[in-house]
C-alpha cells in the first residue's frame, strides 16, 4: 500500500481507499470503538483527514488535522512527498478551531510555520541562520522531546506553558 503511495505521491488514505475500499480512518473508528475510547477521540480518529464533513463541536478533530498538515508541510509524514497543494491559511480547521480559541484568529500563519521549520531543522547551521536572519525566535535540534516543543510553542500561542 506505501509502496503504490509512494510511486503515484497520492496521500496515503487516498490510495488505502482506491485499493482497499476503505482508509484507515475508517478501521480506526471501528478499532477505537471496539476498545470503547469516547466519541470525541473515536471522531478526531475517523474525521482527521476530512474536516469539511466533520460534525461540528469537536475542535480536536481540527488540531489533529492541522498538526497532520504540518508534518506534511515539513517532510514529517510517511516518508515520501505527496503531489498534493496545501494552503495552510485557507484550510477550514482554523475556522473551527477559532471559534473555540479565539487567540488563533489572529495567527500569523507565515511566521508560524518559519518557526516550526527553524524548529525541525535537522542541523544545518546554514539553515538555522536562515531561519533565525527571517525572524524565526528559536530552534530545536533533532531529536527533540515532545516537551521542548511545547516549551516553544506555547509562547508563539500566547500561553505560558
Amino acid at each position: 500500500m506505501l509502496a503504490q503511495a509512494v510511486q503515484s505521491g497520492r496521500p496515503l488514505d487516498e490510495q488505502e481507499k482506491e485499493t482497499l475500499g476503505f482508509t484507515h480512518c475508517e478501521s480506526g473508528v471501528i478499532l477505537g470503538k471496539t476498545w470503547q475510547l469516547p466519541d470525541a477521540i473515536c471522531g478526531v480518529i475517523g474525521w482527521h483527514h476530512d474536516i469539511e464533513h466533520a460534525p461540528s463541536g469537536n475542535p480536536l478533530i481540527a488540531l489533529v488535522h492541522l498538526g497532520d498538515l504540518l508534518c506534511r508541510l515539513r517532510g514529517l509524514g510517511y516518508g515520501y512527498e505527496e503531489w498534493r497543494a496545501i494552503d495552510l491559511a485557507a484550510d477550514p480547521a482554523w475556522t473551527v478551531l477559532a471559534r473555540h480559541c479565539p487567540k488563533l484568529a489572529n495567527i500569523d500563519l507565515a511566521r508560524f510555520t518559519l518557526d516550526m521549520d527553524a524548529f525541525t531543522t535537522e542541523g544545518s547551521e546554514a539553515r538555522v541562520a536562515e531561519a533565525l536572519s527571517a525572524g524565526a525566535k528559536g530552534y530545536l535540534r533533532k531529536p527533540f522531546t515532545p516537551e521542548q516543543v511545547k516549551e516553544r510553542v506555547a509562547p508563539l500561542l500566547g500561553g505560558g506553558q
